[in-house]
């Protein structure tokens, strides 16, 4: 406000400069009109009237008034106007005089309104007082004269002049005022919109400059995801060779260890006992090893999200007895009994026996190892959704401060290098990712000098409500909204229909693939009708042999929805799952673990053929089958070609095979048996050093199926999209 009133100040004195400046620019101009109408009087009027020589006078008194003007502007303004409005009045004063009847009284009009314009209203209003004031003198020398009333007339048109320019001043000076307040509100505002539209313009730069960064930015947060992906990788594969490496030589050490320990007669001599003691150490030691090696490697799998568990429907209560029965000696040695408390009924349950397994071991195998007196109660509580499993010890305890770190990797409550119990510290963490992988929990409860209780839970089945429809996507507490036009509508998941003759693909692809509906079916006409209902993205098609493959999408042609078919060829999924495969064996092998697998055949075996690219492991295989009371024929190959031409020509009642070997690999040698029906009904023990979890399948080439076919653009941008998945920094190239 106090900006407006100074500005409004300004503005006044400003007015007053302009319009002087306005006022000087129409002196010459009055002072020519002056001197023009003075020689029109002097001049040409002379003629007309009857007095000739008074209007001369009157002309030149006009005459000498202008060019006196003319020549005192030097002087200023002011005093050659007052030179101008002096002639102005006498020559009206002369005219009324002289000519009382004529309209030159109207002349005294001119000197008012010129002063009122020209110089100040106030002017103006003192030669209106001083032609009122002057009738009184004019009435009393010319009583009764017609002079009295052409004075009178002129004065009063000389005050009507005078109020008409007031009023015309006054809105003059209104509008000037009001125009120049909106010029400063207006230069104002012009002034704001400058400084807004350069922070505007600075914004912009900055948001540019900000967009340049985000590029760069997220160019080189793509580039170090591509690492962080190859470091994954070269993990991953460090990982599985770094497995195969170690578990190769301490077969041999475990092997060997074993047989000496338990046959030291097949080497023609009597060993020392101080010898059989050393190798003793060396054979628990190796298995220690054994151990922490594979859960390493179950870490890994877990966190690069590759453990894939294979469900099916178990017992809880013969899981439980099996977990029991292999701690039962442990605990029997350190004087500790075991309790078990299961529900009068106790229905099965959808899990994966071996991980369930491995998750009462570790618990048990903890327990005993930390409890002094007592011993370990198994409780089993059940409802409608899960079933819940408690392992409770008498010993010491854990403080309320630890507990938050037992599921922690490579954790110790005793990190002393003295610490009276061993361990690795991983097993409660591969425990508890193996329950969460079964969408389960897994918790602690323990109090120093009360024992400890670790429990989990586990669903009875799969929520099937949910599990094959959009719904699952949709939360329990979830309301429609509306949505502007403006806000992005959420995009409903992608649905991918496998079929397979087991469900082996369906859990590795909810492991890989987030946000994708997958719905598992075992036959070509239910993959048909789950079609019919609703539309899908892919069929992907996993069949054991490539006939079975060839028949299936031949059946799937007719899909109404032109739905793409994906097809390849694999055994199975996990290579124990497959046709003739009775058993996986993962190296390192102990004697007991070979030779009950070899019991385990269903039928009577003399002959066996031993399948592997090593020579030191076919030495110790041979050496533990021909060691034992049964004297198995051992027959020996050392390659996939090999083997294939001694089963043919041999016809061994079991064959052990070895999966990774050069040239024909072990893959190979199942994939052909399947297909030679003189060979499929052998049956085959895995030996491997590879962890069948790690890389479940194995594809070398898979077909795509349409059936109105692919045009030259759909095949084009199909070969590049799989160019960008397999090899992830192509388009970067492109």
């Amino acid at each position: 406000m106090a900006e407006l009133i100074s500005a409004l100040h300004l503005a006044s004195s400003q007015k007053k400069e302009v319009l002087r400046g306005l006022q000087e620019e129409t002196f010459f101009p009055i002072v020519i009109a002056t001197c023009l109408l003075g020689m029109f009087l002097a001049v040409f009027v002379t003629g007309w009237v009857t007095d000739p020589m008074k209007v001369a006078l009157i002309g030149l008194d006009l005459i000498l008034t202008s060019l006196l003007a003319f020549f005192n502007i030097q002087n200023g303004y002011l005093w050659s106007m007052a030179i101008i409005f002096v002639g102005w009045i006498l020559a009206s004063c002369l005219g009324i005089f002289w000519f009382p009847t004529s309209p030159l009284s109207c002349l005294l009009v001119l000197p008012v309104t010129l002063s009122a314009w020209l110089i100040d209203r106030r002017i103006g209003l003192g030669i209106c007082l001083l032609n009122s004031i002057a009738i009184l003198p004019i009435n009393h020398f010319f009583p009764g004269s017609q002079l009295i009333s052409s004075w009178v007339t002129a004065a009063l048109v000389s005050w009507g002049v005078l109020f008409m320019s007031w009023l015309l001043l006054h809105s003059l000076d209104s509008l000037v005022l009001w125009s120049w307040k909106n010029y400063y509100l207006g230069q104002q505002q012009l002034n704001q919109v400058r400084e807004h539209q350069g922070e505007l313009n600075q914004a912009m730069k900055d948001l540019t400059d900000t967009n340049l960064q985000i590029a760069r930015l997220n160019q080189l947060l793509n580039a170090e995801r591509q690492r962080a992906e190859e470091a994954e990788r070269v993990k991953t594969e460090f990982t599985a060779n770094v497995s195969h490496e170690l578990r190769t030589p301490l077969n041999m050490i475990i092997g060997f260890s074993e047989a000496i320990l338990n046959a030291p007669a097949i080497y023609g001599t009597r060993l020392p006992p101080a010898l059989l003691a050393d190798i003793a150490a060396i054979y628990r030691n190796s298995q220690h090893l054994t151990n922490l090696i594979n859960d390493v490697l179950d870490i890994s799998q877990i966190e690069a999200r590759r453990m894939t568990i294979n469900r099916d429907w178990y017992s809880m209560a013969d899981i439980i007895q099996e977990a029991s029965q292999s701690v039962q000696p442990l605990l029997e040695s350190r004087g500790l009994f075991l309790q078990t408390c299961l529900p009068s009924e106790m229905s099965s349950i959808y899990c994966d026996r071996t991980r369930i397994r491995q998750v009462l071991l570790n618990l048990l195998s903890n327990a005993g190892r930390f409890t002094e007196s007592g011993g370990i109660t198994i409780e089993v509580g059940i409802d409608e959704k899960q079933v819940t499993v408690t392992v409770t010890d008498t010993g010491p305890g854990i403080a309320e401060a630890d507990l938050s770190k037992l599921f922690e990797p490579f954790h110790q409550l005793d990190g002393s290098l003295r610490r009276k119990h061993g361990g690795s510290g991983l097993g409660l963490n591969i425990s508890r990712r193996f329950v969460e992988l079964h969408d389960g929990r897994m918790g602690v409860r323990s109090q120093i000098g009360t024992g400890s209780s670790f429990w989990f839970t586990l669903p009875i089945k799969p929520d099937a409500s949910q599990a094959n429809t959009y719904g699952r996507w949709i939360g329990t507490g979830w309301e429609p909204r509306s949505h502007s036009k403006l806000t992005p509508r959420p995009q409903l998941a992608p649905r991918m229909i496998i079929l397979e003759p087991r469900d082996l693909l369906e859990e590795i692809a909810r492991r890989y693939l987030d946000d994708v509906q997958i719905e598992s079916v075992s036959d070509p006409a239910e993959a048909n009708a789950r079609l019919a209902e609703q539309p899908a993205q892919v069929i992907l098609v996993r069949g054991e042999t490539p006939e079975q493959v060839s028949n299936w999408v031949q059946a799937l042609q007719p899909n109404r929805f032109q739905t793409p078919i994906v097809a390849f060829n694999s055994p199975s999924g996990i290579v124990e799952d497959s046709l003739g495969v009775v058993s996986y064996l993962l190296k390192p092998i102990t004697s007991k673990q070979l030779l009950e697998a070899v019991k385990s055949i269903d039928k009577p075996v003399r002959s066996i053929l031993l399948v592997d690219d090593d020579p030191e492991t076919l030495q110790l295989f041979t050496r533990i089958l021909s060691s034992r009371p049964q004297r198995y024929r051992v027959l020996q190959a050392s390659s996939g070609q090999e083997a294939l031409e001694l089963l043919r020509s041999r016809q061994p009642d079991l064959m052990l095979l070895d999966l990774v070997m050069p040239g024909m690999d072990g893959y190979a040698v199942l994939t052909e048996m399947i297909r030679d029906s003189s060979l499929k009904h052998t049956p085959v023990i895995i030996l491997s050093a590879t962890d069948p979890s790690g890389q479940p399948i194995h594809i070398s080439s898979f077909s795509l199926t349409r059936v109105k076919g692919l045009s030259i653009p759909e095949f084009l941008q199909c070969a590049l999209a799989l160019s960008q998945t397999l090899l992830p920094g192509v388009q970067n190239l492109v």
